[in-house]
């Protein structure tokens, strides 16, 4: 309550270690796991969350150790439904910041780079919002590595599950994202900010 995220995860694992047949050694394990969830977050990613895909996913991986923890050793615990909550929330940043990674090397023309970490997205993050956005990177890197077969397996893939994806046109053809054309700025841009190029 007090926003002492670092002291509420010592205090919780001090607990966990001194009384692990505590009644209520659960709501322990869950504020392990809240405390360190919070730590996550930056200051700035509470208002502006386009820059939560950024950032280090340390805290974030560990908070989803912990929940799956509590759901693990107390399966009827009155905690576990937000845990898992919390857990669906982080699968789905996690794949997010997997998809951010991706377009990095997309726009640093690293394909095959882009596709991998696409494929590890559509491998560890079934379900979650990111899928869509991984398989139409993957199709885009395929294209551009002139992996013809590859290419039309992610393309017919994506067409059937997300036919609405927002790279498809009126038409139904797959338009390139054009993140390769961005971030190619010649020092003198940079330097006047865009203003000479």
């Amino acid at each position: 309550m007090m926003s002492d995220l670092e002291g509420a995860l010592a205090s919780a694992q001090r607990f966990i270690r001194l009384h692990p047949l505590h009644a209520q050694v659960d709501y322990a394990y869950y504020m392990r796991g809240l405390a360190t969830y919070e730590l996550g977050f930056s200051f700035v990613e509470r208002y502006f969350p386009s820059e939560q895909a950024r950032r280090d996913q340390t805290a974030i991986r560990d908070a989803f150790g912990y929940f799956d923890e509590l759901i693990r050793r107390f399966p009827d615990s009155r905690y576990n439904a937000d845990a898992a909550a919390r857990m669906q929330y982080i699968r789905d940043r996690l794949a997010q910041y997997e998809v951010g990674v991706a377009r990095f090397y997309m726009k640093r023309h690293a394909y095959l780079a882009a596709a991998k970490r696409a494929e590890k997205v559509l491998m560890n993050f079934q379900q979650t919002s990111a899928v869509a956005d991984a398989l139409a990177i993957q199709v885009e890197a395929y294209q551009l590595l002139e992996q013809d077969v590859e290419a039309s397996r992610m393309l017919a893939i994506l067409k059937n599950t997300f036919p609405d994806h927002p790279q498809f046109d009126e038409n139904g053809e797959f338009q390139p994202s054009g993140l390769t054309e961005e971030d190619r700025r010649t020092l003198i841009g940079v330097i006047s900010f865009g203003l000479i190029d």
